[in-house]
């Protein structure tokens, strides 16, 4: 059986953009080895329905759920996380495993 691959989606506001761009070198610097996609990252959040409390998306694509839980608890992101906690208001963080389309 073939490994699916796993999300992680993150929806923020940066609150201290200096303290941010700390976070953001940290955390790329964290994901190396880890064959993450970066699929996107947004400020062009708009609503389609409901409201959006949060300004920013960011779609992480990992080879599998264990890369990605591997990744978010590792201490390289650990040191990151706390970063980001001062940093931005984050309205979410989802871990998202992908399944088989119906029928496949």
């Amino acid at each position: 059986m073939m490994t699916q691959p796993a999300y992680m989606l993150f929806a923020l506001t940066v609150t201290d953009e200096d303290t941010h761009q700390d976070y953001l070198a940290k955390a790329v610097d964290s994901l190396a080895g880890t064959g993450v996609e970066v699929v996107f990252t947004s400020d062009a959040v708009a609503a389609v329905e409901g409201d959006i409390p949060f300004e920013r998306l960011v779609l992480l694509k990992f080879p599998s759920t264990q890369a990605a839980r591997d990744w978010y608890s590792s201490p390289a992101y650990a040191a990151a996380r706390q970063l980001r906690f001062a940093s931005a208001a984050t309205a979410f963080a989802a871990h998202i495993e992908s399944g088989a389309a119906e029928g496949q």
